[in-house]
């Protein structure tokens, strides 16, 4: 039997379709909308936000009941998501966590929160790891069911939290989450518990990105922007990162002590001060929006 070759990031065709699948919407207008995204980054997200505060008084950069109930109905994050993952530096920092985590841990059980559409987790089980993939339910959820079963992934799925096992993860990647977390803190000490002694966490949190095409970013937690200590206090200590914090990789207490990258924390401390000003300035997103922009990939190119 041929293999039907199937990647939605390189065929606008299979990414369309799924996200038909998955919505019910006409294929046609799920292209028309992820082309709209794509020339206006965030805006499909932007714009469905801004009837959810016309309709059930939601609030830009508040977390509250009504943008609860907006990440279980909108669709909108599936087009924000997949310009994203088509986006270089997307692309880039996806390469760097598996690279880091096969050639440091080896063979892992390894934790993905909020990969949304799967291809992080998709990723990382081709890299030949153990990997479990959560999201909470919605139509971001139901895209990497698909695209685990098309690509034929060995890729755990829970969507209920109380369902994670404790302490038997190697390592946990959460990449642009936090922002959105209305309690760092608290998460943060949560997702240690998933970790066995010893594992390693990489995360990524663009706290600065306070714009409105970012509505449900959190305000209050610009004040983490530029900041270890959202991690450090929860027991981890600093092995490895990038100037950018894109990203930065800790390790639990306990368990082997694993050696850290004296480069790595000094591109992490160099990138520090300037993180810092996004605590009161949009000057740090505005700049990485523009790097953004300039890494922006359509299908096939």
């Amino acid at each position: 039997m041929q293999t039907v070759f199937f990647d939605p990031l390189s065929s606008q065709a299979d990414m369309a379709g799924l996200i038909s699948e998955v919505t019910g919407i006409p294929v046609e207008e799920v292209n028309q909308r992820l082309e709209n995204e794509n020339r206006n980054i965030g805006s499909s997200v932007k714009a469905a936000f801004k009837e959810a505060v016309k309709t059930h008084g939601a609030q830009r950069f508040v977390y509250n009941e009504a943008m609860e109930r907006f990440y279980e109905k909108t669709d909108s994050f599936l087009y924000e998501l997949a310009v994203w993952n088509l986006n270089g530096l997307k692309q880039d920092m996806g390469a760097w966590c598996c690279d880091w985590i096969t050639r440091r841990l080896g063979s892992s059980r390894v934790l993905s929160i909020g990969d949304g559409m799967g291809f992080e987790c998709l990723r990382i089980a081709e890299a030949g790891h153990d990997v479990t993939y959560f999201e909470v339910p919605g139509y971001c959820a139901e895209f990497a069911n698909l695209l685990f079963k098309r690509k034929r992934a060995e890729v755990h799925q829970i969507t209920d939290p109380e369902k994670i096992p404790s302490r038997e993860f190697d390592a946990i990647i959460c990449l642009d989450v936090l922002e959105h977390i209305p309690d760092p803190p608290s998460f943060v000490e949560m997702l240690k518990s998933y970790l066995r002694p010893g594992g390693v966490f990489i995360v990524h949190a663009p706290f600065y990105m306070i714009h409105p095409n970012y509505p449900t970013h959190v305000a209050a937690s610009r004040k983490f922007s530029g900041s270890l200590k959202l991690y450090t206090d929860a027991g981890f200590r600093v092995l490895d990162g990038r100037l950018l914090w894109n990203p930065v990789v800790l390790q639990a207490p306990g368990g082997k002590r694993l050696s850290s990258s004296v480069l790595g924390k000094f591109r992490l401390m160099l990138g520090k001060p300037y993180l810092m000003t996004g605590r009161e300035s949009v000057k740090p997103f505005r700049i990485i929006h523009k790097i953004k922009r300039k890494h922006q990939h359509w299908f096939g190119t």
